[in-house]
C-alpha cells in the first residue's frame, strides 16, 4: 500500500508534464524517456554488434548492461504485453520486494517502528520517480540491499545469490562488492583472533566469486556480440563518465549560476538535489555507528561515483542508491515529536517527487532522469 501512495506524485508529475507539452497523457509512453527509451529498444530489438546503432552515432547501447533488458524482453513475451508495459510491470514488481527488503534491513539497525518511516523515507524520495519508470534501479537496489542484509547476516548462500544479481544488473554492483570484501576481512580476522582456531569460513568468500561471475557473464556477452569483452568501457567514455574527480560537475555548477551553461536547468536541478543531499546528510551523520563496516563501504563507493565522475552527479536516482542514508535520516526524523517531523518531511518529499517527475518528463526543460 505505502508503495502504490508513493507513485501517486511521481504518476501526477509524468501526465502533467504530457499535458503542458500537449500530447496525449500516458503512463505507458512516459516509460520510453531517457534511460527508458535505451532500455525498452534493447529489449525489443537486442544489442548491435557494433558500439553504436546506425541511426545514433554519439551515444552507444553498450554502456547499458543486458540483464535488464532481457528481463524486460522475457516478461513481454510471458505476458504478451507492449515492452513499455512489461518494463512497467517488472519496475513495480521489483519496487514492491525492494520495499519489503528494506524494511527488514533497516529494522536489524533502528527497530521495527523506525524501519517503516526508512521505507516511506525512501519511497517518497524525489529520486524513486524511477521506480515507476523502466530503469535498473528498482530491480539492481533490490539485489543490493538484499546483499547488503545477508551479509551482516552472514547467509552467505542468500548473500551469494544477491550479489551475483547486483553485479550482472549494472556496473554500480562493485560498491556491492566493496561491502563483501570488508565483511569478508572481518570474518577472516575473527577466524584468525580465535581459540581454539575453527575451520576456515570459506563459504564467505562465496559472494565475491559469484559477483565476479555476474559481471563476466555481461562482458562475455558483450565478446560474443562484438567480439570486445570491454566495449561497456569504450561506451562509458562515449556517455563522457570518465574519472575526473568532480572537475566538470563544479565547472557545470558554476555555469548555471552565473546562466553560461548552455544545459542550465539541467545542472540547477541536480544543484538543488545536492543542497538536498547535505541537509539529509547533516540530519543523518551523527547516527553513523549504527551501521555496521559492510554497508558503510557501499555508501562511500556510491558517492565516489556520483561525486568523483563527470557526467553523473547529484542527480536524484543516483542519491537514491545510497540505502544507508535513509536508515541515518529515519532515526534523525524520529528522534524528536515524530508525529509531527516524519508526515511534514513525507510531504516535502512528495511535492519534490512531483516537481522532480514534471523536470524530467517536460521536453523543453532537459532535466536528465
Amino acid at each position: 500500500m505505502l508503495f502504490v501512495l508513493s507513485r501517486v506524485p511521481a504518476v501526477i508529475g509524468f501526465l502533467a508534464a504530457q499535458r503542458a507539452e500537449g500530447v496525449p497523457a500516458s503512463l505507458v509512453a512516459a516509460q520510453q524517456r531517457w534511460d527508458g527509451w535505451w532500455y525498452l529498444y534493447l529489449a525489443e530489438f537486442g544489442y548491435p554488434s557494433d558500439l553504436n546503432l546506425p541511426d545514433r552515432p554519439n551515444y552507444g547501447p553498450w554502456g547499458f548492461f543486458p540483464t535488464w533488458p532481457m528481463i524486460i524482453r522475457v516478461v513481454s513475451r510471458v505476458l504478451h504485453v507492449d515492452h513499455a508495459v512489461a518494463g512497467l510491470i517488472v519496475a513495480s514488481v521489483f519496487g514492491v520486494a525492494l520495499a519489503l527488503v528494506l524494511r527488514r534491513f533497516a529494522a536489524r539497525f533502528v527497530g521495527d517502528r523506525t524501519a517503516l518511516v526508512v521505507v516511506a523515507l525512501f519511497l517518497f524520495f524525489p529520486g524513486a520517480v524511477v521506480l515507476s519508470l523502466p530503469y535498473t534501479e528498482a530491480a539492481f537496489l533490490f539485489f543490493a540491499v538484499a546483499a547488503l542484509d545477508a551479509l551482516v547476516r552472514e547467509r552467505w548462500v542468500i548473500a551469494s545469490l544477491a550479489v551475483f544479481g547486483a553485479c550482472c544488473i549494472r556496473s554500480t554492483g562493485v560498491a556491492v562488492l566493496a561491502a563483501v570484501v570488508v565483511q569478508l576481512v572481518i570474518v577472516g580476522r575473527r577466524w584468525w583472533m580465535s581459540e581454539p582456531r575453527r575451520a576456515v569460513p570459506w563459504l564467505a568468500a562465496l559472494p565475491l566469486a559469484a559477483g565476479a561471475v555476474g559481471f563476466a557473464l555481461s562482458f562475455g556477452y558483450a565478446y560474443v556480440r562484438t567480439g570486445r569483452p570491454l566495449i561497456w568501457l569504450e561506451a562509458q567514455r562515449q556517455w563522457n563518465q570518465t574519472l575526473d574527480f568532480g572537475v566538470e560537475l563544479v565547472s557545470r555548477f558554476g555555469g548555471a549560476i552565473v546562466g553560461t551553461e548552455p544545459d542550465r536547468i539541467n545542472y540547477l536541478v541536480m544543484l538543488a538535489s545536492l543542497v538536498l543531499f547535505v541537509v539529509l546528510v547533516a540530519l543523518g551523520i551523527r547516527f553513523w555507528r549504527v551501521l555496521p563496516w559492510p554497508v558503510i563501504a557501499y555508501a562511500v563507493v556510491l558517492l565516489g561515483s556520483v561525486f568523483l565522475y563527470s557526467n553523473v552527479g547529484p542527480r536524484p536516482r543516483m542519491l537514491l542508491a545510497i540505502v544507508p542514508l535513509f536508515v541515518l535520516v529515519g532515526l534523525a526524523v524520529t528522534a524528536w515529536r515524530p508525529r509531527i517531523v516524519v508526515p511534514i518531511v513525507l510531504v516535502v518529499f512528495a511535492a519534490l517527487s512531483g516537481f522532480y517527475a514534471f523536470t524530467i518528463m517536460y521536453t523543453p526543460f532537459h532535466v536528465t532522469a
